[in-house]
């Protein structure tokens, strides 16, 4: 196995015992789907089927049992029907976010043009833009790109979106009984703690100054559905609401950009 490129070793194995074939890595079982057509009747013809999410050793560690990518089971499915419509009300997949976007672009420019015209390095600025654009939908506003605590955040963003994917990472989920040997494992959970820390003091924040009749960012949409929970008592929208925030936002900082998974 190429724990660095496993998807090498799986196209490898379907060459030999076809495009859907299962294996077992430490105490891992899976089904492997291989080629466009097997993953294409899988996750789209039969979307329903495979919507649930596996147990990741790691993942469940950081999220408790929350969250939107690796939870699992009813509160996943309440969390991911509430976020896609919260996200889609703040602009995603819509022309109402461009102006969002025009604006930060003006301001990258600006930063770019201030080099006149010297070389230099841009991934932090690149970073520091697309980082915004997510910050202003889920937290309703905008940093410098030199603010300290905004670099901080994306710091610790890049840093567990890189090792997340790392072979000692990758053997810990397999063999969690050996999770003392790894370091990774560790400066995640850190990480982890302190963008906790960052969201939760948000959270407060926000709550104090939330109008129902004036939601300017996801965490107010979130506040607000939770406390209509917590009046119907309907399970499924967790009190955790840091965790499913901290974790939607390390998301969006890594699709939105391949600079930042870096």
């Amino acid at each position: 196995m190429d724990m660095k490129r496993p998807h090498r070793t799986m196209l490898k194995l379907s060459k030999v015992y076809g495009p859907v074939f299962r294996i077992q890595l430490g105490f891992q079982k899976m089904v492997v789907l291989a080629g466009y057509k097997t993953v294409k009747e899988a996750l789209v013809n039969h979307a329903d089927a495979f919507a649930e999410r596996p147990n990741v050793q790691l993942s469940d560690e950081i999220n408790e049992g929350f969250g939107i990518l690796f939870s699992h089971g009813e509160n996943w499915k309440v969390m991911r029907r509430f976020t896609i419509s919260a996200l889609r009300d703040y602009g995603m997949g819509k022309r109402t976010i461009e102006d969002k976007i025009i604006e930060e672009c003006r301001l990258l420019t600006k930063a770019f043009e201030s080099y006149e015209g010297q070389p230099f390095e841009n991934t932090e600025l690149m970073n520091s833009a697309v980082g915004n654009i997510i910050v202003s939908i889920i937290l309703g506003k905008r940093y410098e790109y030199e603010d300290p605590t905004f670099q901080g955040l994306l710091k610790i963003i890049n840093e567990n979106v890189r090792l997340a994917g790392s072979p000692p990472v990758l053997f810990y989920n397999m063999f969690p009984l050996f999770g003392f040997l790894f370091g990774a494992r560790n400066v995640i959970l850190n990480n982890r703690k302190e963008l906790f820390g960052f969201i939760k003091t948000t959270f407060i924040e926000h709550l104090k100054a939330l109008d129902e009749n004036d939601q300017r960012s996801f965490i107010d949409s979130f506040l607000v559905q939770q406390a209509e929970v917590r009046k119907c008592f309907i399970p499924g929208i967790p009190s955790k609401g840091p965790l499913v925030i901290s974790e939607l936002g390390g998301f969006l900082a890594h699709v939105s950009s391949p600079k930042l998974g870096n």
